[in-house]
């Protein structure tokens, strides 16, 4: 009777950094990065590896399940997964084939030449977002993809899921919200502010190490075919709004254009409507009644603003996204990913596995990939029981009364405690971690706050 023999086809974690940020944060001048920690790379992977094992649940927050047609395709397939605190993995049986470092795995079922697997990432905790660095108002409401595939005019660093970021000067006349990414040079930057001004950016991270590939707002492509496009505040006057559905041939698929007057002047989000193809000139009874119906898949959205371009973005419809409650994003992972660290398959067809080192008997895994998702940068706000002569370093006074300051520069949220201080009578005060559930947004100062009530000082 031959052994059944089961192997890891791949492993997905998604490491948030309001849990892991700023552990052994004294290990290393990268403030408190987890992917940084540790002064060489084997104190750094056992500091991981003890964090990730002991340390941390992203199941607390996060509902992750297969797609329907995953879900299907697995059974299909006699294969296996389950979630980690960490993710989730997938298995797959196998066949041997040779021994030692020649050992190869083959799939024992026959997979078609495009199997893909998609699983959906929902909320749990209803305050995930307001910890997370997301954009909350987006132009296009999309869900965040996240890929094995790198599509042509992308780049992807491995083990991380998400495309590079762009060039703060590749998009010009495009407002920032508040803890937007961007790259400027070389260094990885934040929006300070929501604005379009470059100047108004914080340098984050070096771009020169591979850990700053966080998730950001160029991975949501993800969209239902009914959806509110959100105008740019830059967009001051708009007296005519086109939008244009093409297929990734650059066909037409669909346009639908809205003119505005002084006296019916734009509203701040459009709805658009891609669940079936215009009606054509001339057309019969029969096919104004019955529009051609849109299909799912990936399109190419074409926005023009006032008759100039203003962006074109990739995404993808799915007609099923309002049956998932809650959903932040999808991970796709592809059979058909051929740049060598990100494939699942050989030429030969056997499973792209690395032995595990230090492992007795000798183990073999799949890819590891990784979703990095960043604390959300806010300004913490203080209000004081008392008023202060002066504000602390670091600080500016919120009012009149110099009893309520906030911090100058933004802050990621962290779970941990905070290194924040502030000098009173030359005596040091750490100052408590905000609580996410009181994110604010000042629509004055374009700026995400929070705000805690100190009751001594």
């Amino acid at each position: 009777m031959s052994d059944i023999i089961f192997k890891r086809l791949f492993e997905v974690r998604i490491l948030h950094g309001y849990y892991l940020d700023n552990w052994f944060s004294d290990k290393s001048g990268k403030k408190g990065i987890f992917q940084e920690f540790g002064t060489s790379a084997l104190t750094r992977a056992e500091d991981q590896n003890f964090i990730l094992e002991y340390k941390y649940d992203i199941l607390r927050d996060l509902i992750i399940e297969p797609a329907p047609e995953t879900a299907q395709f697995i059974r299909d397939f006699r294969m296996r997964w389950r979630t980690t605190p960490g993710g989730f993995i997938a298995g797959i049986e196998v066949r041997k084939d040779g021994a030692g470092n020649a050992t190869r795995f083959f799939p024992k079922y026959t997979l078609p030449a495009d199997a893909r697997w998609t699983f959906l990432l929902r909320a749990r905790n209803k305050h995930f977002l307001s910890f997370t660095n997301h954009v909350q108002r987006p132009s296009i409401p999309a869900a965040y993809y996240f890929t094995n595939l790198i599509p042509a005019g992308e780049s992807k660093t491995f083990p991380s899921l998400s495309r590079h970021l762009p060039l703060f000067s590749s998009i010009p006349n495009r407002s920032w919200e508040m803890g937007e990414l961007a790259l400027s040079g070389s260094q990885v930057r934040a929006a300070k502010l929501t604005t379009a001004n470059g100047t108004e950016f914080t340098q984050v991270f070096d771009f020169n190490n591979n850990w700053h590939h966080f998730a950001h707002s160029f991975d949501r492509k993800v969209l239902p075919k009914s959806f509110l496009y959100r105008l740019d505040p830059v967009s001051n006057t708009v007296n005519t709004a086109q939008f244009i559905l093409k297929d990734t041939n650059g066909n037409q698929v669909k346009e639908i254009l809205n003119t505005y007057t002084t006296a019916a002047p734009a509203p701040l989000e459009i709805p658009l409507r891609f669940t079936h193809q215009n009606i054509p000139p001339g057309a019969s009874e029969y096919e104004r009644l019955h529009p051609q119906p849109i299909a799912d898949g990936w399109y190419d959205l074409v926005v023009r603003i006032n008759n100039a371009a203003f962006e074109t973005r990739r995404v993808w419809l799915r007609s099923d996204l309002d049956s998932f409650q809650s959903l932040l994003g999808l991970v796709d992972i592809s059979a058909q990913a051929d740049a060598p660290l990100y494939k699942l398959f050989n030429n030969d067809g056997s499973l792209n596995a690395n032995q595990v080192s230090g492992t007795d008997p000798q183990r073999w895994q799949g890819p590891v990939f990784e979703i990095r998702l960043l604390g959300r940068l806010s300004y913490w706000q203080y209000q004081l029981s008392r008023p202060l002569g002066s504000a602390p370093a670091g600080f500016e006074f919120i009012g009149n009364n110099n009893n309520t300051i906030r911090t100058l520069a933004p802050h990621r949220f962290t779970s941990l405690r905070s290194t924040l201080k502030i000098n009173v009578s030359g005596t040091d005060i750490f100052l408590p971690t905000p609580d996410p559930a009181n994110l604010k947004y000042d629509f004055t100062q374009k700026k995400y706050y929070t705000e805690t009530f100190l009751s001594t000082l």
